[in-house]
């Protein structure tokens, strides 16, 4: 299977994360900003791949999340992946995930922290 790379908006908005998950190592990295106006239409071919992905003997997943700021529409779309990795968690698949967030914001632990209660999922969260 093809890596899966998705490069952030190139006008300089930086609207967009850049999200990279290599397939053969498992590691996935989404970095950067997310609050785009319809974050469904943009994660959904990530979503896509990650359920074949999954479908798949797999690695072990390691997720590294390092999106400095989010919205709400982008929450509920991070929620899925979270769901997915929660599924192949259950399935026996190994995962690890890390969420790094600016030391100078501790605004978005709380929102790391419900998101990984409602997906009742494991994720370090680390400053960086």
């Amino acid at each position: 299977m093809e890596d899966f790379i998705l490069q952030k908006d190139t006008q300089g908005l930086n609207m967009t994360p850049d999200i990279n998950f290599n397939a053969n190592t498992g590691k996935c990295v989404i970095e950067g900003y997310s609050f785009m106006d319809s974050a469904l239409e943009f994660y959904e071919p990530v979503l896509n791949w990650m359920r074949d992905y999954f479908n798949l003997p797999a690695p072990n997943v390691y997720f590294e999340i390092r999106l400095k700021y989010f919205n709400s529409s982008s929450y509920m779309s991070v929620g899925q992946i979270l769901d997915l990795l929660k599924a192949y968690q259950e399935k026996g698949g190994k995962l690890s995930v890390t969420w790094y967030y600016d030391e100078n914001d501790d605004e978005i632990i709380e929102d790391v922290e419900d998101l990984a209660y409602s997906a009742e999922l494991d994720i370090d969260i680390k400053a960086s």
